[in-house]
């Protein structure tokens, strides 16, 4: 998984430096825990991956070539099931710390 910038947010560079060209968009990663439950989402472009641990569900969807989520592609899709799989588990390693007293 690749390393993620500490910093967030949209870059000013295009403003002020004309032949500035914008890195490719990131997927979207939103993790929950609670207590012994975790739940994930990855979007990236066309694609929507949702992991839940509770459940034992992985589940995959093309939204452009079905926006009701009515195929799931995870059994189909194997690398992308992977790689979505491996940044929800490396959210859910890296979110085990503790909180400030």
């Amino acid at each position: 998984v690749e390393q993620l910038s500490p910093f967030h947010g949209i870059s000013l560079a295009p403003l002020i430096l004309p032949d500035y060209r914008p890195p490719a968009k990131r997927p979207v990663v939103f993790v929950l825990r609670n207590y012994e439950d975790s739940y994930g989402l990855v979007a990236e472009g066309r694609w929507k991956f949702i992991f839940d641990r509770q459940n034992h569900l992985l589940m995959l969807y093309d939204l452009q070539a079905d926006p009701e989520e009515r195929n799931n592609l995870i059994l189909v899709q194997s690398q992308r099931r992977e790689r979505y799989k491996s940044m929800i588990d490396w959210f859910l390693r890296e979110g085990q710390g503790s909180y400030a007293e």
